[in-house]
This record gives structure tokens, C-alpha cells and sequence, in this order.
């Protein structure tokens, strides 16, 4: 119970503050349906599949590739995020500059507290 009202903690502050963003392997495969554990805080997170029923589990429930071609500053795809993530969505992870840049990563994952 105290890791669901930790997560629900984190997601809450990403909310009010700004969008948590994470700088994801490139490789790591998110879909619809998946459910993750995420560690860390701040711009590195680590995620990993877990069943959905796990405490504190995340669901995605929206991936797609962020609109533009060249890099269009954090507050846009932030923007973005907000404006085509699903209005369940609770928290999502965007691209930063350095992984559009460096590693090709125009992915916006939308996520929902799974319970």
C-alpha cells in the first residue's frame, strides 16, 4: 500500500510540475496493454515488464511518435503529450533533446496507474 500511494505520490508531482520525461533504451519496446515498473526519478528512469497486477504497475495505454521532424523544445512535446495522450492518462514519458537527437526518439508513451 505504501508503494501504490508512493507511485500515486510521483505521478501527482510530475503532474503538477512538469511532464516526467525518461530517457528510454531505444530497444525497450513499449505497446498498448504493456505494464511496467519504473525506478528512478528525474530524467532516468529504468522500466521493466511486470504483470499488471503488480503494486504500483503502470499501463500503457497510448504510444506514438511525437509530430515534427527537427526538434521542437521540451515545452512543445510536453505539449503534445498532454494534448494527445488519452485524458486517463496519469503520467507519460517523452523524448528529451538528447535522445531525439542522439538516439532517434520521437516515442510518447501515455500511462495509467494499472491497480
Amino acid at each position: 500500500m505504501k508503494l501504490l500511494a508512493a507511485s500515486v505520490v510521483v505521478i501527482l508531482f510530475c503532474l503538477l510540475a512538469v511532464a516526467c520525461e525518461a530517457k528510454l533504451d531505444p530497444s525497450f519496446d513499449l505497446k498498448m496493454g504493456d505494464c511496467i515498473e519504473e525506478t528512478g526519478l528525474g530524467e532516468h528512469y529504468s522500466v521493466k515488464h511486470v504483470s499488471c497486477s503488480a503494486p504500483g504497475a503502470l499501463r500503457v495505454v497510448a504510444v506514438f511518435d511525437a509530430s515534427y521532424k527537427d526538434w521542437p523544445g521540451q515545452t512543445v512535446i510536453e505539449a503534445e503529450a498532454e494534448r494527445r495522450c488519452p485524458w486517463s492518462a496519469t503520467s507519460y514519458f517523452v523524448p528529451t533533446k538528447e535522445s531525439w537527437e542522439q538516439g532517434g526518439d520521437r516515442e510518447i508513451v501515455c500511462l495509467v496507474e494499472a491497480y
